[in-house]
Formats: structure tokens, C-alpha cells, sequence
């Protein structure tokens, strides 16, 4: 059962519209998936309050924001919080849950055509969406977030260790889990000329990627 999913995972594909349409569908369903993830990330920006540069005003662009369950609490760390989805319903969903933080700004937007300026932010995170897209995707996406910040490039991901909830997920997601945790990340740290940092944090799989 454990190689048929991986096997469907790994040959299952949405394109970013059929990703945007999936979510559309599910936004009101995402309850379930929150509450999953809550304590983690909670648990991860509290051990890298210590680890980042927070000085001066510090500014964060977030894609793949979906409910804005990261955001906000970004926006209690950070001086201003973008947070970008493809998915209209499920920023209108993170606009009501953030509605008590007025330092976030939600809009549209898709992680595979940034066009911000260089440095037009301190820091760029995503959580939990790195692994929906294939190899060369990453890449273009990791390439294009180092261009558009001045520090660092914060990529949460699920554990390396392979789970069965994970695994449906990913699955029903159209996600390349399977390839994600077996990329050597060092080899492509190398290619984008970049400084990258890995560690396991609550249970949880953290990049810090800075350009050299």
C-alpha cells in the first residue's frame, strides 16, 4: 500500500490552475489541515526567533499562504507580512481568521512568476508548499525568492520520514512528495549559488537558504 501511494504521488500532477481549483474547493474544509499544523509552526518560529536576523523593521514575503495560519504568526514577529495563494477562497479565508492583524497585506499570486524587485523584502517563507511542485519548478522558485529578499529564504516542509497522512495528502494534492524528500538540497544550494542551512525543528523540516 505504502509504494502504490508513493507510486500515484509521484506520477499525479495538477498544473498551478487545477492547484488553484483544488483549493478553492476544499477552503472550507482546511479546518482539519490547520489544526494538524498549528502546533508545529508554532513550535519552529519559536526556536528560529533566536536563529534569524530580526533587526531594524524586518519585512516577509509568504507564498503559498493559503489560510494565512503562517502569517499571522509571522505578523507577530515581523514589521509587515505579504502573504500570496492562487487561491482566491482561501485568502478570503485567511483575510477573516487575520483580521485582528492589521500588518498583513493577503493578494493573489503565483510562486512560479515573482516579479518584484531585488530586495524587495528581508525575508521570504513558504510552509508546507515547496513539494507541490516538480524539480525544476523548485528551483525556478527558490532561484526567483533569493532575487526578491535581503536575508533569507525560510522553507518549512514536512518531516523527511514518511507518514501515512502525509502520503494521502500529498496524493490527493498532486504533489511530488516523494521526489521532494530525496532532492539533494546541498547539490541545488550549489547550482543557485547559495548558503544553505538544514535541520530538523519539532518534528518539522527547515531550509534557510541566503544568497552568497
Amino acid at each position: 500500500m505504502k509504494k502504490w501511494i508513493q507510486k500515484k504521488a509521484a506520477d499525479f500532477h495538477r498544473s498551478t490552475e487545477e492547484m488553484q481549483a483544488f483549493y478553492d474547493r476544499i477552503h472550507q474544509m482546511y479546518w482539519f489541515v490547520e489544526r494538524h499544523i498549528r502546533p508545529g509552526l508554532v513550535d519552529v518560529l519559536s526556536t528560529l526567533d533566536g536563529k534569524l536576523d530580526m533587526s531594524g523593521a524586518p519585512t516577509v514575503l509568504e507564498y503559498c499562504c493559503g489560510s494565512g495560519l503562517l502569517s499571522m504568526q509571522l505578523a507577530t514577529r515581523f514589521f509587515h507580512v505579504t502573504g500570496r495563494d492562487l487561491s482566491e477562497k482561501m485568502l478570503q479565508r485567511a483575510t477573516r481568521l487575520a483580521q485582528n492583524h492589521t500588518n498583513i497585506t493577503f493578494e493573489t499570486g503565483n510562486v512560479l512568476n515573482i516579479t518584484d524587485p531585488p530586495d524587495s523584502f528581508d525575508f521570504a517563507f513558504i510552509s508546507f508548499g515547496l513539494h507541490l511542485f516538480g524539480p525544476d519548478d523548485r528551483k525556478q522558485i527558490l532561484k526567483q525568492l533569493l532575487r526578491v529578499v535581503s536575508r533569507e529564504v525560510v522553507i518549512i516542509e514536512h518531516p523527511p520520514q514518511w507518514q501515512w497522512l502525509i502520503a494521502v495528502m500529498e496524493w490527493l494534492e498532486g504533489s511530488h512528495y516523494t521526489d521532494f524528500i530525496n532532492t539533494e538540497w546541498h547539490a541545488v544550494a550549489k547550482e543557485l549559488d547559495a548558503e544553505l542551512k538544514w535541520e530538523i525543528i519539532a518534528k518539522t523540516q527547515v531550509l534557510r537558504w541566503r544568497a552568497q
